[in-house]
């Protein structure tokens, strides 16, 4: 929905009277819509990073992927803002509803040029936000670095675009030469790493032909491979089956049969960990022997 309305504040400008309204409007309410979830995702988000830590070591590039959101709200706001003070200005557009005087050239020009500063203001809102999690970002970079090259640093790309894409437009907007300075080295940045991805993808993907390992896949493929394993032991649906623990937390000692799943005569636990990864462990039973 941001990118969606980033792209109508680039064509509003070249639409008629009519047309331009019409994508004006829709751009508007899609950008405060993708906003508003972005917002309880990001908030979602922060609270998994203080209560699971950072993600796995593979898939520590994710972190860059809420940089995207405000990054490219930024730029989608100052644009629309830019394109509907435009369009008052070029169609001499005013309110009708309330009662007023003539509205002169000069008045006009003004309420343009303050939908434009407006449009500033909330694109700097939204790149403070951006640069937080981008700095957030590298810390965990630095924090917790990668062992090796895996699709996921293809994460590196949009989210760095479009926040090189937000500082530019801002540099040029308000004519400061640190930001200026400062959005050409993003801009820099981001095709190296776009190259740099595409290289190392063509590299291993094409030239060696190994698979990637993908961080998120590897729990599903996992949860599989145990769901198929417990309906060849129970013969029944797996979906009937709940997950128990083999352990009591209150006593501490062994769990009996009727308080675990039996099948064939084993006991079976299965734990799942915050990363995603499932544990399937056995357990005979008989003559008073345990096995695990």
């Amino acid at each position: 929905m941001i990118v969606t309305s980033a792209t109508g504040a680039a064509i509003s400008a070249h639409l008629d009277q009519r047309a331009g309204v019409a994508v004006l409007v829709v751009s508007f309410m899609s950008l405060s819509l993708g906003l508003a979830m972005c917002s309880i995702i990001l908030a979602i988000y922060f609270w998994r990073l203080m209560k699971c830590k950072l993600p796995a070591r593979e898939a520590i590039i994710s972190c860059f992927v809420p940089v995207g959101p405000p990054g490219m709200g930024a730029y989608a706001i100052q644009n629309l803002a830019i394109g509907l003070a435009a369009h008052i200005s070029k169609y001499n557009f005013t309110l009708e509803r309330a009662p007023h005087p003539p509205v002169s050239a000069q008045t006009i020009g003004a309420i343009a040029e303050g939908i434009h500063w407006l449009g500033v203001i909330f694109s700097f809102s939204f790149l403070a936000i951006g640069t937080f999690f981008l700095v957030e970002a590298f810390a965990s970079l630095w924090a917790k670095s990668p062992r090796s090259f895996n699709i996921g640093f293809w994460a590196f790309v949009f989210p760095c675009g479009v926040y090189a894409n937000a500082v530019c437009v801002l540099g040029s907007d308000i004519r400061n030469e640190g930001l200026k300075g400062f959005g050409a080295a993003c801009v820099v940045g981001t095709v190296l790493i776009w190259l740099a991805c595409a290289l190392t993808t063509f590299y291993k993907g094409v030239w060696r032909g190994k698979l990637f390992f993908a961080p998120g896949l590897q729990g599903w493929l996992e949860q599989e491979q145990l769901d198929e394993r417990r309906k060849a032991l129970s013969g029944k649906d797996t979906n009937a089956i709940p997950l128990q623990s083999m352990h009591s937390e209150r006593s501490g000692h062994a769990l009996g049969s009727n308080e675990a799943n039996e099948y064939d005569g084993n006991l079976v636990h299965i734990s799942s960990s915050t990363d995603g990864t499932y544990a399937f462990s056995r357990r005979a039973l008989g003559d008073g022997q345990q096995e695990v």
